[in-house]
This record gives structure tokens, sequence and C-alpha cells, in this order.
């Protein structure tokens, strides 16, 4: 298994991942929808994670005015093995390297794998609607000894 940056020149792999990612995935991360694939080109990072050639993990943070959004999605086929762990933990690893201090995401109040997912990493609700929870996370900062 291995994650892969993800830049024009190898942007096929972010297809493929969209590709295989499967319908119930796809309804959940809804960010392509309304968006081109070269929308990555102004990404802050985007991720894929490889696995036996194939593309089942996708992430990124995108910056849209002073605001850094994330977003990840594993495909279905793939759920439940720890990718979404893996995917959030290099893209926070990635945010710390940055001095990024404030991430937020919007996550359907109906994916309850997600959700948890997003406290563990320490995401908190900031607001929500009939529809979507508004999470954020702070980087936190330690005093020196």
């Amino acid at each position: 298994m291995e994650i892969i940056r993800i830049t024009s020149k190898n942007r096929p792999l972010v297809t493929a991942f969209l590709e295989i990612a499967g319908a119930t995935t796809l309804q959940k991360f809804r960010y392509y929808d309304s968006r081109p694939l070269d929308i990555m080109d102004h990404h802050l990072a985007t991720f894929v994670i490889r696995h036996q050639g194939a593309s089942i993990a996708y992430g990124h943070l995108d910056k849209e005015d002073d605001t850094i959004w994330l977003g990840i999605a594993i495909a279905e086929n793939f759920q439940g093995k720890g990718l979404g762990k893996l995917m959030m933990a290099h893209l926070l690893s990635y945010a710390r390297l940055q001095k990024i201090s404030k991430i937020k995401l919007a996550v359907d109040l109906d994916n309850y794998a997600a959700i948890p997912l997003y406290k563990k990493f320490g995401f908190k609700e900031y607001q929500s609607t009939k529809k979507v929870f508004f999470m954020e996370w702070l980087l936190p900062f330690y005093d020196k000894p």
C-alpha cells in the first residue's frame, strides 16, 4: 500500500478512484459532482492510497478563501480496513507541517462511520443543518518546557 500525492501528471489516479469508489461512496462524497477534476490544481494537497494497482482511497485539503476544507473518501469494497484513519493521519500530518491551524469539513448526518473517525482526530461540530454536520479541527499548540 502506498500514499501518492496527486499532480497534474498523475491526475488519472483520481479518475481511477472515482470509477471504482461505488455508488454509496459517491452519494456521500459529492465533491466532484459540481467541480471539474482540474480543481485539484488549486488544492493545497491531494492524495490517493494505492493497493495492488488500484486507487482505493482519496483525500484532499482544499483552500476556499480563508478556509481549508478536508475531504476523504474510501472505495466501498475497502471500507472498514483502517484506510480512513490512514488518510486522516496523513492529511493532518501534512497540515501540521504546513502550519495550517484550522481545517473544516462537512459530513452527512447519516455517515455513521465517518463522524466517529473525525471526532477521534479532534474535529468538533460547530454547526449543522437538517442533513450535514460542519466540523472543525484546530491545530493543538503545546507549551515548550
